[in-house]
């Protein structure tokens, strides 16, 4: 259990997970079953991530061996989010440079995930702090056209039922 301060200022928690790297593609399969068990037994949000692990540039036990490229700092990071953000997918990203220097990346996330994630977007935000020092902010793109009308379906279904 992980303890943060939400937007308003109110203390809540989230349960973080770490698996191994090499059950990673395993869980993707099973995720949204697993995710859904965990939140429902501690009723509080559930995020799940892999351990990664990266690699210096300089870390070289021979001169010819090459740093793969997923070990790196940047790619490590950006494997981080989408754990994270797992199971909505990221649509857009931007990076936002202040006057003074500082960065912080603009995430969009799927529209269509709405339902499932708007609930879990400060303890989101707050999870990738914690693990890569980076300040994110999480919101949803604009839906296009076909996803409208798969929203506007669900929302007729949810009214008939």
């Amino acid at each position: 259990m992980v303890d943060y301060d939400q937007r308003d200022g109110k203390a809540e928690q989230y349960l973080l997970v770490r698996i191994p790297h090499r059950s990673l593609g395993a869980y993707k399969k099973v995720g949204i079953v697993v995710m859904d068990a965990l939140e429902s037994q501690f009723g509080k949000p559930c995020i799940i991530v892999a351990n990664r692990t990266i690699i210096s540039p300089k870390a070289k036990s021979h001169a010819s061996q090459m740093r793969p490229r997923s070990r790196n700092l940047v790619m490590v990071h950006k494997e981080i989010l989408n754990d994270v953000v797992f199971p909505s997918n990221i649509t857009e990203r931007s990076m936002r440079v202040q006057t003074d220097g500082r960065r912080q990346q603009i995430v969009q996330l799927d529209p269509l995930d709405i339902d499932l994630m708007e609930d879990k977007l400060d303890s989101i935000i707050d999870c990738y702090h914690k693990l890569t020092t980076h300040k994110i902010s999480l919101g949803f793109s604009k839906p296009t056209i076909f996803q409208q009308k798969i929203i506007k379906s669900r929302k007729d279904k949810a009214a008939k039922a």
